[in-house]
């Protein structure tokens, strides 16, 4: 069996437009990045259950797609557990510090992404209400 795990979706309005405003000037990478609605995002899901690589790539909004592991993987299931919570700056930095897109990276754009988030999240009065969903995807080797 392969699982994969992530927490996808998250805030939208104003923090999460800033918050993905400071992604962008960190991180060339994230520019293709931008909140969905939970609509998109799981009517998106549904068109990629048949191929546990193209799903995984509309996660992690990533070219990571290969046609051929639809062939190599088969009884794909996804799990999800909705989280809602608030979030303080340190909880979304110590959040973003466990992210494949913070670690690569270099330490001067982790401690921009780190303040600027932070000054982001402390000028909407320190916290915000964030909405996502606990993933876990597993398929069995065809």
């Amino acid at each position: 069996m392969f699982a994969l795990l992530a927490h996808v979706g998250g805030t939208t309005g104003a923090v999460a437009e800033e918050l993905t405003a400071v992604w962008h000037a960190v991180s060339e990478d994230s520019r293709r990045w931008e909140p969905l609605t939970d609509e998109a995002l799981w009517a998106g899901v549904e068109e990629r259950m048949d191929n546990v690589s193209e799903l995984w790539a509309w996660f992690a909004r990533r070219d990571l797609a290969k046609p051929e592991a639809a062939a190599l993987f088969r009884d794909i299931e996804l799990t999800r557990e909705p989280v809602e919570e608030t979030m303080t700056a340190a909880q979304y930095i110590a959040q973003i510090r466990t992210t494949n897109s913070y670690l690569h990276l270099s330490p001067d754009e982790q401690q921009h992404l780190e303040k600027s988030s932070a000054a982001v999240i402390e000028a909407h009065g320190g916290t915000f209400p964030t909405a996502y969903s606990a993933v876990l995807v597993t398929a069995l080797r065809a």
